[in-house]
């Protein structure tokens, strides 16, 4: 009858057929397996390549894998639905994960004997079958009795609304058995199935509950510069309300680096980047919850760790637009208005009646939508526009502006001068005199004001036409003095 395979490691594992001795000497264990009645053999091989103690540590490797494959594992359906939901992973892979925490998890085993010869290390362990079961069924009795105590946390802190809490706590009931799944001693390796299988599903239905969102989806930046801007991302229970929450972790990858961030009392994550290269343009942040952090300071298993970061988390994206050392004037454009949702508010005000300002705003307008803002549309009282810019540091009730808005207002106040002229086509020539007041607030804080009195010249094409010439001449001014409130010169 053949015996059973042994496993060998050199990169690759193998099956190995009975064949006779290789040579003079030869222990009789390498070529025909023992069978023990009371005890597991295991019996591993690894090629004398490398340092003697890498080739060591190989075989000792393929001996507690061999030792493994000789316990028992039953590895329920129901476990693998569970965890290929939850996570993706595919069974087979679930299986293997499964099976190599058994083989580490070994313990007093025997090494029996050892062999080698010019090309290969061998190594024998044996393990009591009744001494394992024993200290097995005492490790699987406080196993459960963790998770169980540990699961009860999580469910106290769920109905509080602690999430960080319930997800520490239940990560916890996970690992306490996670060695244990596959085991088979029942009836306590029943109850760890039913643990592992509700405390996943819980650890699920806590993540699904769970929105990230940022408070830009682009950011800008000058190249060799660190970015002013900060990204913040705000975690919370899905509501309605949404629960902001603390003492969450968010995971920030920038390309390969990993940035690990703590959420505030409001659920807040603000990542400062450092300065960023032209190569990057172009490029994704991705921040999503941290799982690892609530598995303590110890090195996390590695079927635990797979469970851990198959998960399917909640996460957002944040673009990066990154400029030139020379294009100032391009990345302050951009961070300005790009994407950016702009309200364009104008108006005149003569003789003590206020109207609108057509040309004005559609001047500011074609400036806003050139530099890749977006119009939004707003019904407001001419008299609050005009209100506005004579106190552009008050506090603007602007109707449909929402958090981040940007809203513009330009308005003339003065006096239309009329003369009779027979050389115009009205019978009259009009003119503006008094002052342009320009002012600007972004997400309802002051950001730009401008004043500007004079007397323009004579139009003979009516009232209508004098505003319209009047809105191109102040656009002159107003474009390179709303730079250079943003910090860069007209070219």
């Amino acid at each position: 009858m053949n015996t059973r395979a042994i496993v060998r490691l050199s990169c690759l594992v193998v099956l190995l057929p009975v064949v006779s001795a290789m040579a003079a000497g030869q222990a009789d264990w390498t070529t025909k397996r023992p069978i023990l009645a009371d005890s597991y053999v295991g019996i591993g091989m690894a090629e004398k390549t490398g340092p003697k103690s890498e080739y060591q540590k190989k075989a000792e490797m393929a001996a507690l894998l061999d030792l493994a494959s000789m316990i028992s594992v039953n590895i329920s359906g129901e476990i693998l639905n569970v965890v290929t939901e939850a996570t993706g992973m595919n069974e087979d892979y679930i299986r293997s994960e499964i099976k190599a925490t058994a083989a580490a998890r070994i313990a007093g085993q025997v090494l029996v004997d050892t062999w080698e010869n010019r090309k290969e290390y061998w190594l024998y362990y044996r393990l009591n079958k009744a001494t394992y079961e024993k200290q097995r069924r005492i490790d699987l009795a406080q196993a459960v009795k963790n998770a169980a105590q540990w699961a009860g946390e999580a469910d106290k802190e769920q109905k509080t609304g602690n999430t960080g809490a319930t997800l520490m706590f239940r990560l916890r009931a996970l690992s306490a058995i996670q060695d244990f799944v596959g085991e088979n001693l029942p009836p306590d390796s029943e109850k760890i199935g039913a643990l592992f299988t509700e405390n996943l599903a819980a650890l699920r239905r806590t993540v699904d509950g769970l929105t990230l969102q940022s408070d830009v989806q682009k950011l800008y930046a000058l190249a060799g510069t660190p970015p002013a801007d900060t990204i913040n991302v705000t975690v919370a229970l899905k509501g309605p309300p949404p629960q902001p929450q603390a003492n969450m972790v968010v995971r920030f990858l920038i390309g390969e680096k990993p940035e690990a961030v703590p959420t505030d009392e409001k659920g807040n994550a603000r990542l400062a980047l450092p300065a960023l290269a032209p190569g990057e343009d172009g490029a994704n942040i991705k921040a999503t919850i941290s799982l690892e952090t609530f598995c303590g300071t110890n090195a996390i298993p590695p079927f635990m760790k797979s469970l851990v970061t198959s998960l399917v988390m909640p996460e957002v994206r944040v673009a990066l637009r990154v400029f030139g050392e020379t294009e100032k004037k391009q990345f302050t454009l951009a961070r300005e208005f790009e994407g950016r949702k702009v309200l364009v508010c104008c108006a005149y005000e003569a003789d003590d009646q206020v109207r609108e300002w057509t040309k004005m705003h559609d001047e500011v307008m074609t400036f806003v939508k050139g530099n890749g803002g977006v119009i939004k549309d707003t019904k407001q009282e001419l008299k609050e526009v005009v209100a506005w810019t004579s106190s552009p540091d008050g506090q603007w009730n602007v109707a449909g502006a929402e958090p981040g808005d940007l809203v513009i207002a330009v308005v003339a106040g003065g006096k239309v001068n009329k003369r009779k002229s027979e050389k115009s086509p009205m019978g009259e020539d009009v003119q503006f005199a008094g002052e342009i007041r320009a002012a600007a607030q972004l997400g309802g804080k002051p950001h730009f004001a401008d004043r500007f009195a004079g007397i323009g010249g004579w139009n003979p094409m009516g009232e209508q036409m004098c505003m319209d010439v009047l809105s191109l001449n102040y656009m002159k001014r107003w474009k390179p003095t709303y730079l250079k409130a943003l910090g860069v010169a007209e070219e």
